[in-house]
Order: structure tokens, then sequence, then C-alpha cells
């Protein structure tokens, strides 16, 4: 061989492609795009399982936020008897603060025959109370009774036996005899009668309760020292 056959010879060897190097590259290529991927894809797995933490805690919170706000917002109840002239005579409940009026209304309003006067619709009522709404002819029938009986009586026959039995007859009682009372002031002296007048005279003991602002506690606590 030629000096010049060899040097063309080295020539085709060095245009000739090295496919195994070729090989090799590419096959780096893929690795590194596919490691690229691979990455790209844990960090969007990580971002949004961190999100979704982020979002059910807030729920939670703010589940929990509402909860304690109804809680809070949620008016107590009280129970209350109403009889007589209404439409759905029974036991109604009522939010704190309701009225006499509120009462009636839950119980479907007042019949015909009821007397709008025997009843002080602005009235607070108590839980536990039982609500009387009378006819015009109960209410005068009962306010003729109370008139009669005081009438009849000997002048002076209340007070002997007021003093003889030591207690205060709650349905004959000035306002001042009735602050001679345990607990009790001008304010609700003035409310017992304004009661009685209202409703008629106390059937019994117990149905003192039924004036506001004095509960069971306070009768059980003026028992021995009341009548009627």
């Amino acid at each position: 061989m030629s000096f010049q056959d060899y040097v063309d010879e080295l020539d085709r060897n060095e245009k000739k492609p090295n496919y195994r190097n070729i090989a090799m590259i590419g096959a780096a290529v893929i690795l590194v795009v596919g490691l690229g991927f691979a990455l790209m894809g844990y960090l969007n797995s990580a971002e949004a399982s961190s999100f979704e933490v982020v979002r059910e805690d807030q729920d939670a919170e703010q589940i929990d936020g509402e909860a304690d706000s109804e809680t809070e917002s949620a008016p107590s109840q009280i129970c209350v008897y109403v009889t007589g002239h209404v439409a759905n005579p029974g036991i109604v409940y009522l939010d704190e603060g309701a009225r006499v009026a509120d009462a009636i209304e839950a119980c479907g309003g007042m019949t015909e025959a009821a007397s709008i006067e025997s009843l002080n619709l602005a009235r607070v009522v108590v839980d536990g109370e039982q609500i009387q709404v009378q006819s015009a002819e109960e209410l005068k029938a009962a306010n003729d009774a109370a008139a009669s009986s005081a009438s009849s009586a000997p002048a002076g026959a209340d007070a002997s036996s007021q003093a003889a039995s030591g207690k205060v007859n709650i349905n004959t009682a000035e306002s001042s005899e009735l602050q001679t009372l345990s607990g009790v002031g001008e304010s609700k002296a003035k409310k017992i009668i304004d009661y009685r007048q209202t409703n008629g005279p106390f059937k019994s003991i117990e149905d003192l309760a039924n004036v506001s602002g004095i509960g069971e506690k306070t009768v059980e606590s003026l028992r021995d020292s009341i009548c009627i």
C-alpha cells in the first residue's frame, strides 16, 4: 500500500459515524428528560397534598365557628300552659322574653268569646306559668265575686283575721300590707294588685307564681306568711 492509499484509508474511517457514541448520548438525554418529568410530577403532587390539608383545616375551623355561632345565638326556651278561650289550649314552647300575646298567638289566637281586657298582653311570661284567657262574662263574675266578698265582710274582719293568723290575705291586702311580706316591695305589691284586678282573686296560693317577677321559690318562701 502506498503512503497515499494509507492516508485515504484514514480519511474514510474518520468520516464513518460512531453509532455507539450516538446511542450513549441519546440514552443520557432520555434519562435526563425522564428525571425532569418525574421531579415535576413529585413537586406538583406534594403541592396539591399540602393544599388539601390546609383546605381541610380551614373547612373544619369554619364548621366549628358556625356551630359555635349557632349555639351562642340560639335563644333559651320556656314552657307555658295556656287555658281558656283560645283556639288550641295547651302547653306551648316560646323563646325566653316572649310576651303573653306571643303565647296566645302560639295557641291560635283568642276565640270570639274571649275578653282582651282579661290579660296584660304586653307582660313578659315566665317559665312554668299558666295563662288563663277569660271571657267577658267570666271576668265580670270574678270581679263581682271579689267585690261582694270584700263588701260583705264585717268592718275590720279582714284585719282582725289577719292579725290573729299572722298572715297576709293576698286577695284583699292593700299595697302597704303586701309590702310587709319578705321580698315584696312597692313594685311587686303593685303587680299583685294589678294581677288580681285583671284576673280576679287568687284561687290558690300557688297562683301567686303567675304574677310577673314572682317565681315558685318566692311563693314557697311566703307560704307560711300568706293566705287567700
